[in-house]
């Protein structure tokens, strides 16, 4: 189905984005990430391409690129918080920790009650050795989500 739409529209990003993700879906790892490429050929600056093949990179144990694609995507929606926090936990599993602070602020600037933003922040300034600033981020983190466990552990664990 997803081909007859690509036949009908084949300069669609969005078109080539979805085969991508119905090639991910079925476990083709190189059909999906050809497809994402060719989506990215039709719309480069498409912050949801950008940011569904970052996420798919991700999955893929492909971090530095997928670090790439979540910073593409805020680079082409400024206010794109979600990929903010993407880029913000891929930094934080490169252990670039100031650029996982940087971008985890930003998050919570845009998103103020963005709760896995606050605890992105907690963790990258516990790693950068800031322990105040991480239990506050964390303490906010832990009031806008207090059912949520895993604030609570990165509390504990900082205090």
């Amino acid at each position: 189905m997803v081909q007859r739409v690509i036949s009908d529209a084949p300069l669609s990003g969005e078109a080539w984005q979805l085969l991508a993700m119905c090639r991910a879906d079925v476990g083709d790892a190189t059909g999906a990430e050809a497809a994402f490429l060719h989506a990215l050929e039709q719309a480069p600056d498409h912050p949801g391409i950008l940011f569904n093949f970052g996420t798919w990179l991700c999955r893929q144990r492909r971090p530095q690129e997928a670090a790439a694609r979540f910073r593409e995507a805020t680079v082409a929606q400024t206010g794109f918080v979600g990929a903010w926090i993407k880029l913000g936990m891929m930094m934080l599993e490169l252990q670039d920790f100031a650029q996982s602070a940087s971008a985890f602020q930003r998050a919570v600037e845009l998103q103020p009650d963005a709760a896995q933003a606050w605890q992105g922040l907690g963790r990258a300034r516990q790693s950068l050795g800031d322990l105040e600033a991480a239990v506050a981020a964390l303490q906010h983190a832990t009031r806008l989500s207090p059912a949520d466990s895993s604030p609570w552990v990165d509390l504990g664990a900082t205090l």
